[in-house]
């Protein structure tokens, strides 16, 4: 998109920046140190008299940009309408509240005490002084305008809806919000009635009252419990809740020249200047001092008792956190640590199946040899064949004699009969070999079943020894894996990010939508909208991890922002769990892990040993099996030579 100046020369506008009710901010290329913005809608005469002369005020006098993203030059589209101003690009503030509300600014900026909260005050009055000599009045005091520094310098944004008067022109502004309006002011019609000095003074009073009390605005605990009517009845009670709730800034803590400033404000008409501001809150942080025990716990010189530490004794609250016992956890996820034991899994080939068995070379060959030289006929037995045959002739002649010659006739028969019986005596001597021979055989092929039976009995035992250890790993790595989630459950538990149906309903009125916290842009408002996250309430660690597309850093800053809207709500929220609290978690289910992935290794390594245990097995009986077929092979070729062929 490109816009041009006032003479003429185009200026090119990049990524937008931020968007408003009245337009968007844009970078403005060729130049980091500027940013623009372009309205919606063109602005009325009205607006653009105004622009020009805050542009030609600013020339007059540049110290008004110190503090402001007041209008540097006007922007006009290709007909020369104004369509918008350059302005100061403001880089890695952070809003007000961000600031004075302890559980955000303790994320953003960690190492912050109150001394600096007290030098933003201050920088805040020196802000509204510097806007007042030139007879400019902010009107819309509100936190989301004010942007600070790490430095503790601030900035104010939204500079084209301040109210200026020059002699007889008057450009008003019709804005404002409930918190920093006065008591006068409330319910008003801002567009009808001019801003004047002693408004804005009310509204500086808030603010450093925020600042300096722990983002506790002054009529909070109003009777009404209506901001409200509690501002415009002039019903502000700190000191007196301060007395009653413990988690509270003492009053006295503040000084009497500070306290008065803001009775004053608060309760009269005539209210401290921005001047009056600035010399007073200087001297109160001149006299901070290091706490003895917490050097981040500033008090005032002479007190006895740091109030911070009070504080934190009895409600259990930090209001400032301490950098140098902040823990940093070294825990990981498992995946670095599964992957090896992972691919080392993925190689173990599983053990033979017994379908799989497959016989040694020449074993049922050999046994099919076997089989057919047992089943095969013999050659006879010519001794005993003669013997028998002589036998049954003489036999037979003996009886034939002993028709004619009975005696003789039974002598030659009978020594027929013995010739036969011999023959029968000698044939099943002679036969007495052959059968131990074929019942060795016979021996020799069951004892080779045997062995494979054996071989897929063993195959069976190994593969489902095989199948558990598995079976086990699997459950092993579940488990670890697992050890992730119990953690940030003990983490969750410890640290309360479950909201407790007490604080709910108050919980309830803080509107995420409305709200500005750090690293949650409105795109990433919306899709948490979408999911039913849309108050304080709704914000659970849990859930929220359970969210596509949110990063550990946006949890982060969601929580923090939850945790400071039920410090206002009670002040009873702890800073969270101690460091020696997260390490000991971390220690413990470190350990755990570390118990599960040896006991991962162990199972890999019964696995691996049965494999090979299981392959040296089956190339044993496999061994066993060819020399057997071999021997039987010989003994069957002895056999057929000694018994078949001779």
């Amino acid at each position: 998109m490109i816009v041009y100046s006032a003479d003429g020369k185009p200026v090119e506008l990049g990524s937008v920046l931020g968007r408003g009710g009245e337009g968007a901010v844009h970078l403005r290329l060729g130049d980091e140190s500027q940013a623009c913005k372009v309205y919606t809608k063109p602005p009325t005469d009205q607006r653009t008299a105004k622009l020009t002369w805050m542009v030609n005020r600013l020339h007059a006098h540049p110290d008004l940009a110190q503090w402001c993203t007041w209008p540097q030059e006007l922007l006009f589209d290709d007909q020369h309408q104004c369509v918008g101003f350059a302005m100061q690009r403001l880089k890695e503030l952070r809003p007000i509240h961000e600031v004075y509300q302890p559980e955000q600014r303790k994320t953003v900026l960690p190492t912050a005490g109150w001394d600096f909260l007290v030098r933003v005050a201050t920088n805040c009055a020196r802000m509204f002084e510097t806007l007042h000599k030139y007879d400019v009045i902010v009107g819309d005091v509100n936190e989301r305008n004010i942007f600070v520094d790490a430095d503790a310098t601030v900035h104010l944004v939204d500079c084209d809806s301040f109210q200026i008067r020059d002699g007889e022109q008057f450009f008003g502004t019709g804005v404002g919000v409930v918190d920093y309006t006065p008591p006068e002011m409330q319910g008003v019609d801002f567009r009808l009635v001019p801003r004047t000095v002693e408004h804005d003074r009310f509204g500086l009073a808030v603010i450093a009252f925020k600042l300096l009390l722990m983002g506790r605005h002054p009529f909070s605990g109003g009777a009404s419990g209506d901001l409200h009517h509690a501002i415009a009845t002039k019903d502000w009670d700190y000191p007196q809740l301060a007395q009653r709730l413990r988690h509270l800034l003492p009053w006295s803590v503040v000084g009497p020249p500070v306290r008065a400033a803001f009775i004053a404000a608060f309760t009269e008409d005539q209210r401290p200047s921005a001047a009056l501001w600035i010399e007073r809150l200087a001297a109160f942080e001149a006299g901070l001092q290091p706490c003895r025990r917490e050097p981040l716990h500033k008090v005032p010189a002479g007190l006895g008792t740091c109030p911070w530490c009070t504080i934190e004794q009895v409600a259990g609250y930090a209001y400032f956190s301490r950098p140098q016992t902040q823990y940093h956890s070294q825990w990981q996820s498992a995946d670095s640590q599964l992957a090896p034991l992972d691919a080392e899994l993925k190689a173990l080939v599983p053990p033979r199946q017994p379908e799989e068995w497959q016989s040694p070379p020449g074993m049922e060959a050999a046994i099919a040899t076997a089989r057919a030289m047992l089943q095969a006929e013999r050659p006879p037995d010519l001794l005993g064949w003669y013997l028998a045959l002589g036998g049954g002739l003489v036999a037979t002649g003996g009886v034939a004699m002993a028709l004619f010659h009975p005696s003789r006739g039974v002598v030659v028969a009978g020594a027929g009969v013995l010739a036969l019986v011999a023959s029968r005596w000698l044939t099943a001597r002679r036969q007495v070999p052959w059968h131990k021979v074929t019942a060795a055989i016979e021996q020799q092929i069951a004892a080779m079943r045997e062995i494979e039976a054996e071989w897929k009995g063993e195959a069976l035992r190994f593969r489902d020894q095989d199948k558990r250890l598995r079976a086990w790993l699997a459950e092993l790595r579940v488990q670890v894996l697992g050890v992730n989630e119990q953690r940030q459950r003990e983490i969750d538990k410890l640290e309360g990010s479950q909201v407790s149906e007490a604080l709910r309903a108050g919980l309830m009125r803080y509107d995420l939508a409305a709200a500005s916290i750090l690293n949650i842009p409105v795109e990433k408002k919306r899709a948490l909208a979408i999911r039913g996250v849309l108050t304080a309430a709704d914000l659970d660690r849990s859930k929220l991890a359970a969210i596509p597309g949110l990063a550990d850093a946006q949890i982060e800053a969601l929580i923090a922002w939850r945790r400071s809207t039920e410090a206002l709500l009670t002040g009873s929220r702890a800073q969270g769990p101690s460091p020696a609290q997260l390490g000991a978690i971390d220690a413990n289910f470190q350990h755990m892990r570390d118990n599960l992935l040896a006991e991962m290794r162990g199972a890999l390594g019964t696995l691996r040993d049965s494999g090979q245990l299981a392959d040296g097995r089956m190339a044993e009986l496999i061994e066993q099996g060819k020399q057997a077929g071999l021997a039987l092979q010989a003994r069957v070729e002895a056999a057929r030579r000694e018994y078949i062929e001779h």
